[in-house]
């Protein structure tokens, strides 16, 4: 933050890697954000389900968490294969999670899911990204439909992470051990 702004402390609240189970945390205190960092299905979860699972996670963000917060954030994680757009499931199934998606955040303009993009809280910079490097996958780009998870991408993608100037808060379901990589 520039100094001139005048500093205010912010609650925020964070979960991640849920898998299914995010019903379980209906005790959530309030709070000014609350971030969902991936992972709301669990890998193990059959792909015919995964749809219902998502639908049962934006009901969950909608009755318990929506009404504790003043902004709700989420991103998508490796196991989320229903809301990549190229590596999904079935095309029914994403059309089906991006429409009930854009419903809810129709419905609901203080909710924000993040996929490589960011949004501006309380003079906070936040992004968010899904995205997985692999570096396996720059070397051997043909076996994705069979080897990757959802959101994952060859390192020679990687050129929309190395400019985070300006981010305050950083939001991946991955290790960012990718940001150390050295710059151009």
């Amino acid at each position: 933050l520039s100094s001139n702004k005048k500093k205010k402390s912010i609650r925020l609240v964070h979960v991640s890697d849920t898998n299914n189970h995010h019903a379980s945390l209906y005790n959530i205190p309030c709070g000014d954000l609350f971030v969902h960092t991936g992972n709301i299905i669990n890998p193990n979860e059959s792909k015919s389900n995964a749809i219902l699972v998502f639908q049962d996670f934006i009901k969950w963000l909608e009755n318990v968490v929506v009404p504790k917060f003043e902004m709700v954030v989420f991103i998508a994680g490796n196991h989320d294969d229903i809301l990549d757009s190229i590596q999904h499931v079935s095309l029914r199934e994403h059309l089906q999670a991006t429409q009930t998606l854009m419903e809810f955040l129709h419905q609901y303009p203080s909710v924000r899911y993040l996929e490589n993009s960011s949004v501006i809280f309380h003079d906070l910079v936040i992004y968010g990204t899904p995205t997985v490097y692999s570096k396996s996958l720059s070397e051997h780009p043909t076996d994705l439909p069979q080897t990757c998870h959802a959101f994952e991408q060859g390192m020679d993608n990687i050129g929309s992470l190395r400019n985070l100037d300006g981010v305050d808060i950083f939001l991946s379901n991955r290790a960012p051990s990718i940001l150390s990589v050295e710059k151009d």
